[in-house]
């Protein structure tokens, strides 16, 4: 896993937000496919048995999302991957635990992960509640959607109302691929 300064151990989310960089990279830029897959294989030793991860507490930025927030941040980089096969359990319950919430940062991570796996019905349903969230009308904020709690990082406003917009902007972009 990755650190901010190279030392051990690694942190899971830290690691995570790797692996979605490495991924976008990868259209660019050499991508060392070994690192890829020991990476990948770090993050799922650290599945807790329960639908998660076991997440340490980490350094400056990604020192500390909830557990909820990590885990559906952890499966998005995964997923994106490819690896959502062997993660129905951890998937099921990022669905339990967030569909019925209003919190439209975890609910754009959950329609990504959704969106990865090919669960395409589910993540639509996603995409609409986060549609109707969205501030309408021509006021300041029009089209930004509030109400995050937590992010990966733990931003303040404006800043995790800004994140929660762009996260459900690539949710919906989704749908033009599917």
């Amino acid at each position: 896993g990755f650190e901010w300064f190279g030392a051990s151990p690694g942190h899971e989310v830290l690691t995570a937000f790797g692996l979605l960089i490495f991924h976008e990279m990868k259209e660019f830029y050499h991508v060392n496919t070994s690192v890829i897959s020991r990476t990948i294989s770090w993050l799922l030793s650290k599945l807790d048995g329960n639908g998660g991860f076991l997440q340490s507490h980490g350094k400056y930025e990604f020192s500390g999302p909830t557990p909820i927030v990590g885990n559906a941040y952890i499966l998005w980089a995964l997923t994106t991957w490819g690896e959502g096969n062997s993660l129905k359990r951890e998937i099921d319950r990022l669905l339990f635990d967030i569909i019925n919430q209003n919190d439209p940062y975890l609910l754009a991570l959950l329609g990504l992960v959704l969106f990865n796996v090919g669960r395409t019905d589910e993540a639509f349903l996603v995409a609409r509640k986060l549609q109707s969230q969205q501030i309408q009308g021509i006021e300041n904020n029009c089209g930004s959607i509030p109400g995050t709690n937590c992010t990966v990082t733990r931003s303040g406003e404006p800043f995790k109302t800004m994140e929660s917009t762009a996260l459900a902007i690539v949710v919906w972009s989704c749908l033009l691929y599917t």
